[in-house]
């Protein structure tokens, strides 16, 4: 099993938006009192009021449109950004023991 280091740089701002809030886009990552890993918005239909998010682990929560969250900023680009890297170090350790 791989282990990662992840390194950060700079303040990480986090704006406290209601779920169903225009500001808290899709794909963006958010941290709710109730949970302890982030969650992002999925652009599935709202039912009844109740909007889709998943974490990274693949766990789908439905959570209320009036619940406050702390969004935090610039996190989705990040995360996608490391993603890319241990996929490219994946793949070249697989062809390095071939």
């Amino acid at each position: 099993m791989a282990n990662v280091k992840c390194e950060i740089e700079g303040k990480i701002n986090m704006i406290r938006n209601k779920i169903s809030s225009d500001y808290l886009k899709v794909d963006a990552r958010f941290f709710c009192n109730e949970e302890d890993s982030l969650f992002f918005k999925t652009n599935i239909e709202p039912k009844d009021g109740n909007y889709m998010c998943c974490n990274e682990s693949g766990v789908i929560k439905w959570f209320l449109g009036d619940l406050f969250v702390l969004r935090l900023n610039g996190v989705h680009d990040n995360l996608r950004h490391l993603s890319r890297d241990l996929l490219s170090e994946a793949l070249k350790q697989k062809s390095n023991n071939e």
